[in-house]
């Protein structure tokens, strides 16, 4: 199964504070639905900070220096934090390995010491796009009963890699996500067609184990699920809309999140 940039359990990014030369990054720790791949993610935001407005780039000038240093060490422990102690080569959901209580267990802490730590620092636009850009992990650790549900969910996906994964269900978007992979896009239409096809695999294979969830897991486990998709996808959502590349989201990708569990 494919890992893919709306799906990992924490996508908060290196958001730029003002200087050109600031290198992006993304602190996650793989969320591994649908696979354990995470160059998409990868792709997609190194290709956008690449290709973001020079006024994007600043994004954050405005902060007085105290809160830009405030937000941005909290964006860089809480990075550190994900790359030290997350479990590894472990994912949630990913189909392959077994499940791991201690990778939501850490997530979640992770994330609300970064939360804490945002807490205490004065308003600015980094503080705000960090807390917008952590929907996934606070949907995941509070707003969902997802902590109750992961194990059924990872247990019963884990049964539906082959079948769901196969050429004649899923297989063809993973195939040119692959693609895109290999072959990293170099403009913006390419990247819009790589999210394109993420979300019509998203789709895909969430209706392929939807029948399967409802019956070994719940309808509230299945709403989880699609619930901790749909936040990743309004994630990325508005970090391109940060770097002034709304255009490059696709439509596809729009009728996912406003569709129902």
């Amino acid at each position: 199964m494919l890992a893919l940039c709306m799906l990992v359990l924490y996508t908060v990014s290196g958001m730029p504070t003002g200087d050109d030369d600031q290198e992006d990054g993304t602190g996650t720790i793989s969320h591994g639905a649908f696979g354990g791949d995470s160059d998409t993610n990868q792709n997609i935001s190194r290709i956008s900070a690449a290709l973001a407005p020079p006024a994007a780039r600043r994004f954050g000038s405005a902060d007085s220096p105290t809160s830009a240093r405030c937000a941005s060490a909290c964006s860089q422990q809480f990075q550190r934090s994900v790359a030290n102690d997350a479990p590894k080569g472990t994912a949630l959901f990913d189909g392959e390995t077994d499940y791991n209580p201690a990778l939501m267990t850490v997530a979640c802490s992770t994330y609300d010491t970064m939360k804490a730590c945002l807490d205490a620092c004065p308003n600015g636009e980094i503080k705000t796009a960090l807390y917008k850009a952590a929907i996934l992990a606070k949907f995941m650790c509070h707003d969902s009963t997802l902590k109750q549900n992961a194990r059924c969910l990872h247990e019963t996906l884990k049964t539906l890699q082959s079948s769901c994964g196969a050429p004649s269900k899923c297989g063809q978007y993973k195939e040119k996500l692959n693609e895109y992979t290999r072959n990293e896009p170099r403009d913006l239409a390419g990247m819009k067609d790589m999210m394109k096809q993420q979300c019509q695999h998203i789709k895909c294979r969430l209706d392929c184990s939807k029948p399967t969830i409802v019956t070994k897991c719940g309808q509230p486990a299945q709403n989880d699920l699609k619930g901790t998709f749909r936040k990743g996808v309004e994630t990325i959502k508005y970090i391109l809309e940060l770097r002034g590349m709304s255009s490059t989201f696709p439509s596809e990708c729009e009728r996912f999140i406003a569709e129902s569990a």
